[in-house]
């Protein structure tokens, strides 16, 4: 867990997943910009295979016992938890997110590869970006993930950008100021 300095009051949460094979110092690098942003808390579990499994065993112990010390140690304004994560942790950021809407009022999915979301409870708003030259996990998926989202309503902002399976800066930039706003 990270916090940041500043702010005033209760802080905002994001919970950020990494990619396949990745570790915890990656799901923050994904949305590295939020560690400059005041009044922030950021929690990077570690998933406990090389990929998330988010609807049973281990993974989702992990996640709700980082939330559980989170909510204990911080003053975390409930309006404002978002859940973001790049490839592998994209989708089921947004999976999580989707039937979490209760808790999580914000999902941020970079390079999203799919979305499982049967149960969903309220309408979170969802930032996606994804690189038009993504070999690993191509653009296409993003497009009919978007188009579900904004066919059953969801508030999307979609962001494609040149490049491939990554995160610039100016996408994690984005991600974070579009979390912010609310």
């Amino acid at each position: 867990m990270r916090v940041t300095a500043g702010g005033a009051g209760a802080r905002r949460l994001l919970l950020a997943l990494h990619g396949a094979g990745g570790s915890s110092d990656d799901g923050l690098w994904a949305f590295r910009a939020a560690l400059s942003s005041p009044g922030m808390v950021l929690v990077a579990p570690q998933a406990q295979s090389r990929v998330w499994n988010p609807f049973y065993g281990p993974d989702l112990n992990t996640i709700d016992r980082a939330l559980k010390r989170t909510f204990e140690r911080c003053r975390v304004d409930p309006r404002r938890i978002a859940i973001g994560g790049f490839s592998d942790g994209a989708g089921n950021a947004l999976t999580l997110g989707l039937v979490n809407g209760d808790l999580f009022r914000a999902v941020m999915a970079l390079a999203p590869g799919a979305l499982i979301a049967e149960k969903p409870v309220g309408k979170p708003r969802v930032f996606v970006a994804h690189g038009r030259s993504d070999t690993t996990i191509p653009i296409r998926a993003s497009n009919a993930i978007v188009r579900e989202l904004r066919e059953a309503r969801y508030p999307v902002t979609y962001r494609k950008f040149a490049g491939g399976h990554e995160v610039p800066d100016a996408i994690s930039k984005a991600a974070v100021s579009w979390f912010l706003r609310r």
